[in-house]
């Protein structure tokens, strides 16, 4: 409601075609809270929610960026490439929401870094959807908090999800358009928008990672994630929110000093800095229950 009502009459129509797209995830998302469909039948319809947005709403990735010599996408390619976008921001955000407030601190964050660039980029259709996100997940933080009262759930999840990837493609072609050397323009299109993803891609790249080393499938649940590796550590959801929203702003501000490196320079540095702090948690994480299993085997002796 606060999209259609701020938004200006000429950009209202593809504003109003977009809300529409997002009562798939809405359904899809709801069922899986009640009943906990299959994986494969989420992907389907997040299959199709892809599918709208790049035939439909015509949100698509068009080519590297600048990343890679070769430029343009064919139109298969292009679609392909933001199916998978929208699928892996999607899903990336539903594994993070494992712990109160985790997933809306992160998605409030990244909507409020957005909509920031948008608003002063004069692109105020996509300024407006950001900020009344932001909005709707600020409300809802007050009852997600812990001692938590309501949770997101799949619903929230894959609603946000789908917006998140919308607008973070947006992000993408809006600024690699921008004219060399405009204040506003990131020469690292594709490694600022991952660093302002960067805490449930991570996440995602890390459990499936570690999955597959132990011959499990990547669908499969389990208690993997980060921020169970952070509350195993004996701290509260409250401790390892504030720890990963750290994180998250010290990536979105390394993307910020180093807005004038290419998309190999950013993203190898956060990469490394990503593998770097993973490391450290897995030992930390491992030098714990090592220490915690000699407490025991004392007490019991």
């Amino acid at each position: 409601m606060g999209c259609i009502c701020w938004t200006d009459l000429h950009q209202w129509p593809s504003t109003f075609f977009f809300l529409p797209v997002l009562i798939i995830p809405f359904i899809i998302g709801l069922l899986d809270d009640l009943f906990h469909l299959k994986p494969l039948a989420k992907l389907v319809a997040q299959w199709i929610t892809a599918s709208l947005i790049f035939f439909i709403l015509d949100i698509r990735l068009i080519s590297f960026y600048g990343f890679a010599a070769y430029d343009d996408f064919s139109p298969v390619v292009s679609y392909l490439v933001t199916l998978f976008t929208v699928i892996i921001i999607t899903n990336s955000l539903n594994l993070i929401d494992g712990i109160d407030g985790l997933a809306a601190v992160f998605s409030f964050i990244a909507g409020l870094v957005f909509g920031s660039w948008f608003l002063f980029a004069g692109i105020y259709q996509y300024a407006i959807i950001c900020f009344s996100l932001c909005g709707a997940i600020l409300a809802f933080l007050f009852q997600n908090w812990e001692p938590s009262k309501i949770f997101m759930g799949d619903t929230g999840s894959l609603v946000i999800g789908t917006i998140l990837s919308v607008i973070m493609i947006q992000f993408i072609n809006e600024n690699h358009m921008l004219e060399p050397g405009h204040k506003l323009k990131f020469n690292s299109s594709i490694g600022t928008a991952i660093a302002i993803m960067i805490i449930p891609l991570v996440d995602t790249s890390r459990i499936i990672i570690v999955r597959l080393y132990k011959n499990i499938s990547p669908f499969t649940p389990d208690k993997r994630h980060i921020h169970h590796a952070l509350v195993r550590l004996n701290l509260s959801h409250k401790q390892a929110v504030y720890i990963l929203t750290l994180a998250h702003l010290a990536f979105i501000g390394i993307a910020i000093l180093m807005r004038k490196t290419s998309d190999w320079s950013l993203l190898g540095f956060i990469t490394v800095f990503a593998v770097l702090l993973c490391i450290i948690l897995d030992k930390k994480l491992k030098n714990y229950l090592r220490s915690e299993a000699g407490i025991n085997s004392e007490s019991f002796h």
